[in-house]
C-alpha cells in the first residue's frame, strides 16, 4: 500500500502498525525538531554528533525529515555531464556511504524505502526538465516541487528564512561556500543546498540558493551543501528518535 505525498511515495506497512504509531508518537508534529542518527559536525571531523531534522510531513506513524544544516558538501555529480537523479553520483554516495555513517542497523530499520518521483513535474515549469525514471531510495533530496510546497522555494522568492540552511563546521572544513550576507532565521551563515531536480538543463541540478531561491548550477560543482530526506517509521524508531527545542 502506499502513501502519496506529492513527489515521494512512502511504502509502508499496514493500517495496524500505523494506527499504533500514531499513539506512541502523538507529541511529534509538522514544524518539529528531531534527532535520528550521527553524522561528523565538528571542524575535525572525528565526532558522531546527533543530526537534527525538521519534520516537513506526517503519515501515519512515518515521518517526513530534512536535516536542520547541511551536512556535507558534495558535487551533484562527480562530473561535468548530462545526468538524471537516478544515475548522478550524490544519490549513490547518500544511500550507501551516508547512510552507512549516520545509522546504526536499528536506525537504518526504521528508515522507509520511498518511491521517488522524478517526473517532469517535480521540476521548474519554466525549464527544460525531463520525465526521468522513478527511484526506491532510503535517503533522498527533495525535488524542486517538493521545496516549493515545504520551504517557499521559488525563483523571485529572495528574502525565504524557511529555506535557509547553514552548514555544520563539518561542511565548512571541506570548502563548502557558504556567505555572510545571508542569514539563517537562526542568525547563522547560509549556504546554498542540491535539490534532485535538474536545472535549466539536465547538465545542471536545481538548487536552494543562500538566499532560499531556486537556481540552476551546473552538476560538478562541489562547494554546496547535502540536506538529506528520509521517511521514518517513527514506531520502529521510538528509542532512538529524540524531540528537540525549535
Amino acid at each position: 500500500m502506499d502513501d502519496g505525498i506529492g513527489g515521494a511515495v512512502r511504502l509502508h506497512g499496514g493500517v495496524a502498525a500505523r494506527r499504533c504509531g500514531e499513539k506512541k508518537s502523538a507529541w511529534l508534529s509538522v514544524g518539529d525538531y528531531v534527532t535520528f542518527g550521527a553524522y561528523p559536525q565538528t571542524a575535525s571531523g572525528t565526532d558522531k554528533t546527533p543530526i537534527e531534522w525538521l519534520v516537513l510531513d506526517r503519515i501515519g506513524s512515518s515521518v517526513l525529515l530534512l536535516s536542520r544544516y547541511g551536512l556535507d558538501t558534495q558535487p551533484y555529480h562527480e562530473t561535468d555531464a548530462s545526468v538524471t537523479w537516478e544515475t548522478c553520483s550524490l544519490r549513490k554516495w547518500l544511500n550507501s556511504a551516508f547512510l552507512e555513517t549516520a545509522f546504526t542497523p536499528n536506525e537504518w530499520r526504521a528508515i522507509n524505502v520511498t518511491r521517488v518521483d522524478n517526473s517532469k513535474q517535480q521540476g521548474d515549469s519554466g525549464w527544460d526538465g525531463v520525465d526521468a525514471a522513478a527511484t526506491y531510495d532510503e535517503v533522498f533530496l527533495l525535488s524542486y516541487a517538493e521545496a516549493n510546497r515545504y520551504l517557499g522555494v521559488r525563483y523571485e522568492n529572495t528574502e525565504n528564512l524557511a529555506a535557509r540552511a547553514a552548514p555544520t563546521d563539518f561542511a565548512k572544513q571541506r570548502d563548502v561556500g557558504f556567505s555572510t550576507a545571508c542569514l539563517t532565521a537562526a542568525g547563522e551563515y547560509a549556504s546554498g543546498w542540491w535539490l534532485r531536480s535538474p536545472g535549466y538543463t539536465t547538465e545542471e541540478a536545481a538548487l536552494v540558493w543562500i538566499d532560499g531561491s531556486l537556481w540552476g548550477i551546473p552538476v560538478g560543482n562541489d562547494c554546496f551543501c547535502v540536506r538529506p530526506a528520509i521517511w521514518v517509521d517513527t514506531e520502529l524508531a521510538m528509542e532512538t528518535l529524540t524531540q528537540r527545542p525549535t
